[in-house]
């Protein structure tokens, strides 16, 4: 008994099957070329797509060497498909970095605002295209024809979903991700989708570990979003312990299953929002450009001292030369990011820029620059209530293998307990473990992880 995994990044397409132990036996990626849209912006081609899907799907499914049983899908957030009753799109899968017109955000902010109420109540900063609620919006406002030809729109795990099962459904983590769709107070769709009447192509929501089924080849769920994914194996790994995620990688995101006050203003200012977990309950969420910043500043390192863009790849932590750092006994210089100016903690524009001449070697500098980040990731962990009530950090991604950050890190966040989560392929993993609820070997496996006290 198998369970087959599409794994749909804006980049990457990702195939896995997992065996009953939850191991993964297969795993293919391919890359589809994009398509453009009516102004010439990259966007998701749709037909592509559910080629590679369906004959994927197709040929494991068919493969006698795997049983499939259990089918699911993960895929990236602020990604709608609408159908028509043909089940074929009626708009391409416009891409959310795509402007939102200005004059279209206030004619919606005067019906349906203010912005401020609004975001807080759908725990939400106002984020134009990346709020899927408002590409819907925008195709009823400026194609008002074709869009009465819509009879469902559909986040982009249940559109896979639906090509393999024929069914259209909605789930919470797709809803519930900076939508502006979901009130969060209320538990369900907020007043304005209902006021715009957008309420008539959502279909019935339905639990995320539901399936809809036992087809030819097993239960399909209803798919879930990539990053509710990625944090489903954690509350399996922790028990009954509270824990944060601080996933890192080009956007550190730090993750908070357990905050239960709501989002203030304050915090939506500083790019903070909510999910929903995989149980429908909110995980409140912090952002930063880490990954950006961490290119940017190695690159002007290498310049500076005349070595590698990589060379920080051959430090080892110096926690002697952090002790001299932190006590001004060697020089220093203040840090001021350049790449994060409109997201996260510190959206200010830059106030000036970090002077490399103080530091005498790369070594300093190079940890200088860890803890600044590091402390920016304190930051994070701060806004999503994460000093308080956890009892451990799971830190992943691609600064859980730089050994200097994790020093930094640990330093910066005295008080909480991290460990290092090597857990391969989370997002796929996620989405295999909701619909494999009853499978104990399953669910119960162990992964590895190391303390970085030890």
């Amino acid at each position: 008994m198998h369970t087959l995994v599409f794994d749909i990044g804006k980049t990457h397409k990702k195939c896995l099957i997992f065996d009953p132990s939850g191991e993964v036996v297969v795993e293919e990626e391919t890359r589809l070329p994009c398509g453009q849209d009516e102004d010439g912006d990259p966007l998701e081609d749709l037909d592509l797509l559910r080629t590679w899907v369906l004959e994927t799907f197709q040929h494991f499914a068919t493969d006698t060497h795997y049983s499939i049983s259990r089918i699911n899908a993960a895929a990236y957030g602020a990604s709608l498909v609408h159908v028509n009753a043909q089940a074929e799109p009626v708009f391409p899968l416009y891409d959310y970095l795509k402007p939102f017109p200005e004059d279209l955000k206030e004619s919606f902010l005067e019906a349906y605002g203010p912005e401020e109420k609004l975001c807080q109540e759908t725990a939400s900063p106002w984020l134009g295209m990346l709020n899927a609620g408002l590409q819907m919006y925008r195709l009823q406002q400026h194609q008002p024809d074709r869009w009465e030809h819509v009879q469902a729109s559909l986040h982009l795990p249940q559109y896979v979903a639906g090509l393999l099962s024929g069914q259209w459904v909605n789930e919470g983590t797709s809803m519930g991700c900076h939508t502006l769709l979901w009130d969060f107070d209320a538990g369900g769709l907020h007043a304005w989708v209902r006021a715009a009447r957008l309420q008539r192509t959502l279909p019935t929501l339905v639990p995320t570990t539901h399936t809809l089924g036992t087809g030819a080849y097993g239960q399909i769920g209803v798919g879930i979003h990539d990053s509710s994914a990625a944090l489903v194996p954690f509350f399996y790994a922790a028990g009954k312990a509270s824990f944060l995620l601080i996933s890192t990688g080009t956007w550190c995101i730090t993750l908070n299953p357990f905050a239960s006050e709501p989002l203030t203003s304050e915090e939506l200012r500083r790019d903070c929002l909510c999910y929903l977990s995989f149980q429908g309950q909110p995980v409140k969420a912090s952002r930063l450009f880490l990954g950006k910043e961490h290119e940017w500043q190695t690159r002007r390192l290498a310049f500076h001292f005349g070595v590698s863009p990589l060379f920080y790849q051959e430090l080892k932590p110096d926690e002697a030369l952090f002790d001299r750092l932190e006590a001004g006994i060697i020089g220093q210089a203040p840090f001021y990011p350049e790449t994060m100016a409109g997201t996260g903690p510190f959206p200010e524009p830059p106030q000036g820029t970090w002077d490399l001449s103080v530091y005498d070697t790369y070594a300093a500098a190079y940890h200088d620059l860890m803890r600044a980040l590091a402390g920016m990731v304190a930051t994070s962990v701060a806004l999503v209530g994460g000093m308080t009530g956890i009892e451990k950090a799971y830190v992943d991604g691609g600064f859980a293998r730089n050994a200097v950050f994790l020093a930094a890190l640990q330093r910066a966040l005295p008080g909480l307990p991290l460990e290092v989560a090597k857990i391969p392929q989370a997002t796929a993993l996620g989405a295999a473990l909701v619909v494999n609820q009853d499978q104990a070997a399953f669910l119960n496996r162990a992964w590895e992880f190391r303390k970085l006290s030890e």
